[in-house]
């Protein structure tokens, strides 16, 4: 599918607001996607690029995204030359015009994705608008998950310069949704749950097995394998089980006001003290997991632990006595 076309979809479900037709639209999404796809859509839905439980984020801000529209303006230069005293006044001078007309339309649309929108709408009817290539789900993708993945000295640029390698190429409806993931608010106004009963709904015109999709969801927190899985699969609850790695939905408890409330509720209630601290899910694999290099080579196996908040938050990295653990 082209990422014109999974925009598209974005758009119709952004002026829904009756979740039963949120539910159809996302159905219909659903029955035209590969199973490659389908893993994909199911994380930039939610307007992610991997499950909540893998930390990966751009690390740019509506700030930096406005300078890259602004570096797609005429007469726009990437990097300033300098002089004997430092950068060109007129080239500066020009950027931060560019800057500042930028966030001023922000400010006025309210809205990174629809600021993204109109610059790319009047750069396509200029006399130096890029000619747009149609780009699959999967390229837009990998050239995001690329972007995200930048770190080191002067990433900040790198992240900047391919970003606005990506959005010179992309339409404005492209552009609008690829800005709205970035910062991370797609607005399309639809939780996990609606996901699944979409899923659903892709297979059987119904919710029939919603119930069971909530519950392999809550044995393994990944809308994506999920996903992929129901669609394009022999999927059984059965087969479907908790994976080391993959954190579990921990069950949250209700609050109520007073204790009286809760016996009238749960009649036979135990108590006891509570120390504070942090309630973690700890997963562990001693034959551990194939490292690779950047070639995608394998270069050996290390162990594999891991720490999980009740949000699903990996934790990991403050509990490095997992490590000698692991090794006992």
């Amino acid at each position: 599918m082209t990422f014109q076309h999974f925009a598209e979809y974005l758009a119709k479900l952004e002026l829904t607001s009756s979740r039963l037709t949120m539910t159809a639209v996302l159905a219909e999404l659903w029955r035209e996607l590969t199973p490659a796809e389908t893993t994909i859509t199911a994380y930039l839905l939610q307007g992610v690029l991997l499950p909540s439980y893998v930390s990966l984020e751009f690390q740019l801000s509506t700030k930096m995204v406005l300078r890259a529209l602004g570096r797609l303006q005429p007469n726009q230069t990437t990097e300033l030359p300098l002089g004997l005293f430092g950068a060109d006044d007129t080239t500066a001078t020009q950027s931060d015009q560019a800057s500042t007309a930028m966030l001023q339309r922000y400010k006025q649309l309210g809205d990174i994705g629809l600021t993204a929108e109109q610059v790319m709408a009047a750069l396509a009817k200029s006399p130096s608008g890029s000619v747009q290539q149609p780009h699959t789900i999967e390229q837009v993708y990998a050239a995001l998950v690329q972007i995200a993945r930048l770190g080191g000295s002067g990433s900040q640029e790198q992240k900047l310069e391919q970003l606005v390698q990506l959005l010179k190429v992309s339409s404005p409806l492209e552009a609008k949704y690829i800005a709205r993931i970035i910062i991370g608010k797609l607005r399309l106004g639809f939780s996990t749950m609606t996901l699944m009963d979409s899923l659903s709904w892709a297979k059987h015109e119904s919710k029939i097995d919603s119930e069971m999709l909530e519950m392999a969801y809550q044995q393994k927190a990944d809308i994506g394998k999920l996903a992929e899985s129901y669609l394009h699969h022999d999927f059984s609850i059965d087969a479907y089980r908790v994976e080391v790695g993959v954190p579990l939905v921990p069950a949250l408890c209700q609050r109520l006001n007073t204790a009286a409330e809760i016996i009238e509720k749960m009649s036979s209630v135990y108590a006891e003290p509570k120390y504070d601290g942090l309630r973690i899910q700890i997963h562990i694999d001693k034959a551990g997991i194939i490292e690779t290099d950047l070639s995608g080579q394998p270069t050996g196996r290390k162990p594999l632990y891991k720490a999980f908040t009740r949000n699903l938050e990996d934790v990991s990295d403050m509990f490095p006595e997992l490590a000698a653990v692991v090794e006992q």
